[in-house]
């Protein structure tokens, strides 16, 4: 608020010089002009000004207002001219609207994954803002229109897509014009629980174990990462020969497609150890160590862990699930089957003869370490028993079952 004084009897050329910024966009300012006067009597200004812009002024009985249309680039004057035509001194007080806020954060088309802060520069004079918040530029279906004093608002609750923002300023003058429009992306944050599609389009549920997150299926993709078909189709013949050639590939129990829906597919280790990736973007086949930590975290000591054979209690009771699909035995009837929400089906193998075996009997999973130039480490689980096998015996020509935890 800026205040002078206009004696009786004088005239005061006011000139008032609204400049834009980039930052501050299109729309209205307005000024205030109020006045008190010193004596009782019936007292007036008369106010005079140019036509810069339209309209100029308009006035009331103890106060004068006036709006000034700014474009983006534009510097706006607007002249005024006051006369005191009383007898005492006028004390005139002159405010403008403020400028538009300048926006800080989140940056110009940011992605994000957490909720945002929004924040602005304070304007020294402004006494409070509003923050408005729409899913497109325009502005004509706000998802928040909010007034207050402090210069950021938190925004919960978001749905994925893009967001437009904008302030703009009070003062005792009035409300200024908007910021310039800023937008930002979001993107719900994933978290272990949420689904993963791999790159055939196939949904898997996921768990959390301990520190680990697994999927709580079996893999089923035939493609590779970067979009290369797995080989798969082969004969007894030829699934026997892949072992010359070190080739990756999968193959569904006893040649019928529908085990897939259930089990996934049966892929040789060759397929794991592809340098192509054979798990979704941000997931990989457990190691060794992961699936100990895995059993760890379920109640197997170290030492337990670490040796091979069946290992622990009942943490294959644990890992297994769906009880319709077990032939009866130890593992089903032990009252942890199923608690750990790991869900492992009992899918067979295939052999390096290529014959298929142990479908609801067994499961056989590929871990992704080496044990030596024929054979990997593996783990499973059997009908018959309640704990865990670990073995470095099985040819990488086998046909197991995949379990992925995220990277």
């Amino acid at each position: 608020m800026t205040t002078f004084p206009v004696y009786a009897g004088a005239t005061m050329p006011l000139q008032i010089t609204y400049a834009p910024t980039p930052q501050e966009g299109e729309g209205e300012i307005d000024g205030m002009l109020s006045f008190t006067t010193d004596e009782p009597a019936n007292y007036e200004c008369v106010v005079t000004g140019n036509a810069v812009a339209e309209p100029v002024l308009y006035i009331d009985v103890n106060s004068l207002q006036f709006d000034v249309f700014v474009g983006e680039d534009t510097l706006q004057t607007q002249a005024i001219t006051i006369t005191n035509t009383g007898f005492g001194t006028a004390t005139l007080n002159f405010a403008i609207t403020p400028t538009a806020p300048l926006l800080v954060s989140p940056q110009n088309e940011a992605d994000l994954e957490e909720y945002p802060t929004l924040q602005w520069a304070t304007l020294p004079t402004a006494t409070a803002y509003t923050v408005q918040v729409a899913t497109e530029a325009e502005f004509t279906d706000l998802l928040i229109d909010e007034v207050l004093t402090a210069n950021s608002y938190t925004i919960e609750n978001l749905e994925d897509g893009v967001y437009y923002w904008r302030v703009k300023a009070q003062n005792e003058a009035g409300w200024g014009i908007f910021s310039e429009v800023w937008n930002f992306a979001y993107i719900n944050p994933w978290q272990c629980g949420d689904v993963v599609t791999d790159i055939d389009g196939n949904v898997y549920q996921t768990i959390m174990i301990g520190d680990q997150c697994w999927m709580a299926e079996n893999l089923k993709v035939t493609h590779y990462r970067n979009g290369d078909a797995i080989p798969t189709g082969y004969s007894n013949e030829a699934w026997s020969n892949l072992d010359d050639t070190t080739t990756g590939a999968y193959a569904v129990y006893n040649d019928n497609e529908s085990y897939a829906d259930t089990y996934g597919y049966l892929y040789n280790w060759y397929a794991v150890d592809d340098e192509r990736g054979i798990a979704p973007e941000g997931w990989h086949i457990a190691s060794d160590e992961e699936w100990m930590e895995l059993e760890m975290a379920l109640g197997m000591s170290e030492s337990e862990a670490n040796s091979t054979g069946y290992r622990g209690t009942d943490q294959g009771s644990q890992l297994a699930g769906n009880t319709d699909l077990w032939y009866n035995g130890d593992l089903e009837n032990n009252s942890a089957f199923g608690t750990s929400g790991f869900n492992g089906l009992p899918g067979g193998y295939r052999s390096s003869s290529g014959n298929y075996y142990d479908v609801s009997y067994t499961s056989y999973f590929w871990s992704s370490t080496v044990y030596s130039v024929t054979f990997a480490w593996n783990r499973v689980l059997d009908y018959n028993y309640s704990d865990v096998f670990r073995n470095n015996y099985y040819p990488k020509s086998y046909g197991f079952s995949l379990r992925c935890v995220r990277d």
